[in-house]
């Protein structure tokens, strides 16, 4: 019988997908996705983490999450011997004797079925990890955190989900007495307005989300706030750090080329601009909110840097001109009369603006980085 390790490192292959990519797509470390594959459930944090982690890999490779879950708690159920010994009638008891306890082992076995049956149904627990139960959300009220930064309006109906290690947790936003909350983990935490505030939502004593809320609309109903959140990576030092400023955009984009993707969702059409004439490659940044983000010119050293709100800034170049932002939906860009968005709320978007040989003439070009 193939194992689960087998079956999913043979369904990766057969798409094609290396380790590296999968562990880019999905922000599961490298080597729990080995670890995944080669079956070496020790070296996780914990049960809820190896289930947490199985469910995403399939759902990402496209498998059947509940059957390979499935398979797994089958798989802890064989590994928990019955107590035989216990069991075990030993010679030279009287027949009385022999009878009453087959009656009380087999009682007793039952009561050992229907116990690890019921733990085959619910997931295992690690001691080092908090359980969040997530509850059924409408569908029109919930927001899924799946990227590296986002800055939007949510009201105070919305349920922001947050995956963090292949575990959910739920956000809520409150606004009482014109200052803003939110209840994670069943406390309500004070969100000072342009305070950044850091929440630890698995427990584990280090930040994994920053939280800013920009603004309150009182007067909206329901209420609403604009909130921009990001992720918190550890860096080398030991410090939390913004993910989108070390891990999103390096791990979305090659600066080398202009690569290429297996996600759908990512691809974008490049863009060519007949009309734009000059020798200079030009392109005016317009901020709507605040985005991270960084720009090349000429394949000099890059710059970054945190946008202010409604800021505009033009750049131009002899031949290209490479640009990356935490939130595309925050930025629209200028090319000569043309105005684009640089991608969607909560996207990290990457681009390359430059002249190209397209038929036989020197047209303007703006293609997507990968």
């Amino acid at each position: 019988m193939e194992s689960i390790g087998d079956k999913i490192r043979k369904t990766r292959e057969e798409k094609g997908y290396s380790i590296d990519q999968v562990a880019r797509d999905t922000h599961i470390s490298k080597r729990f996705l080995e670890a995944l594959e080669s079956e070496n459930y020790s070296s996780l944090p914990g049960d809820s983490y190896v289930l947490g982690f199985l469910r995403s890999y399939s759902e990402y490779l496209g498998m059947n999450a509940d059957e390979v879950v499935q398979l797994y708690r089958n798989m802890k159920l064989q590994e928990q011997p019955a107590p035989m010994n216990e069991l075990i009638v030993k010679n030279g008891l009287s027949f009385t004797s022999k009878v009453s306890i087959a009656a009380a082992s087999g009682v007793l076995l039952l009561v050992l079925l229907i116990i690890l049956f019921r733990a085959a149904s619910t997931p295992l627990e690690s001691e080092n990890v908090v359980q969040v139960q997530v509850p059924a959300v409408a569908s029109d009220k919930l927001i899924r955190m799946d990227t590296a930064s986002m800055v939007r309006t949510f009201t105070v109906e919305n349920i922001i989900r947050v995956p963090v290690n292949g575990i959910d947790t739920d956000l809520n936003f409150l606004i009482k007495n014109d200052e803003a909350f939110v209840k994670v983990l069943a406390q309500d935490v004070l969100l000072p307005l342009g305070q950044e505030n850091q929440l630890d939502l698995n427990q584990d004593g280090k930040s994994d989300i920053k939280i800013m809320v920009q603004s309150l609309d009182t007067k909206a109903s329901p209420n609403q706030l604009v909130v921009s959140l990001d992720r918190l990576i550890q860096s080398p030092g030991g410090a939390r750090t913004a993910e989108l400023t070390v891990a999103s955009i390096a791990a979305v984009s090659d600066p080398a080329s202009l690569g290429n993707t297996r996600i759908a969702s990512r691809i974008k059409p490049s863009q060519n601009f007949p009309e734009f004439s000059g020798d200079k490659v030009a392109v005016t940044l317009v901020f709507e909110g605040q985005s991270f983000f960084r720009y090349e010119i000429d394949g000099a050293k890059r710059e970054e840097r945190l946008s202010q709100f409604e800021e505009t800034l033009t750049l131009s170049a002899s031949s290209r001109i490479r640009l990356w932002f935490s939130n595309g939906g925050r930025v629209s860009l200028r090319i000569g009369s043309r105005t684009l968005k640089a991608g969607t709320d909560g996207e990290v978007a990457t681009w390359q603006l430059a002249w190209l040989e397209i038929d036989g003439q020197r047209q303007l070009s703006l293609a997507a980085l990968y």
